[in-house]
């Protein structure tokens, strides 16, 4: 387990009792009846009333141990982000001021999340400044249009 390459015995051993415990005593909400009875058939305990499915100790280590095992791979983690912009408004960092999104600021934005290396997706849900003279109804016309304009996925 790799917790052991940085944690004492103990603490690893503190973790493992508190996981069984919340498992056995609080266990985990499962709206699916039919889920239910399948966990219920491995060992778990379910509640219909609560849609609460419970597992004893013993229930959660068997499945732990009884698993066959895989050799660790020391991997170095990788970190991804998504950036999106809504409906809203923008704090200026140079003025302070609260100030609405224009079609310059959103693609200044954009421009700047996809110029991470982490950013993995670059994406709006709706169009978050006004435009003047658009006819009714041509709103979800125009965030397409500006979402293929500026929202280029980055992949």
């Amino acid at each position: 387990m790799r917790l052991r390459g940085f944690l004492k015995p103990e603490q690893v051993e503190t973790i493992h009792r508190s996981a069984l415990r919340v498992l056995s005593e609080t266990g985990v909400s499962v709206e699916h009846p039919e889920v239910r009875s399948r966990l219920e058939a491995l060992g778990g305990r379910a509640d219909s009333a609560t849609g609460r499915v419970r597992f004893p100790a013993d229930v959660s280590e068997r499945y732990l141990f009884d698993r066959p095992r895989t050799e660790a791979r020391e991997t170095t983690p990788k970190i991804t982000t998504l950036t999106a912009v809504y409906q809203s408004y923008y704090q200026d960092p140079a003025s302070g001021q609260v100030v609405p999104f224009d079609e310059d600021l959103l693609a200044f934005y954009f421009a700047l999340a996809r110029s991470s290396p982490t950013t993995r997706y670059v994406g709006m849900l709706g169009v978050p400044f006004e435009v003047g003279g658009l006819p009714p109804g041509c709103g979800p016309l125009l965030e397409k249009f500006m979402a293929w304009k500026l929202v280029i996925p980055v992949f």
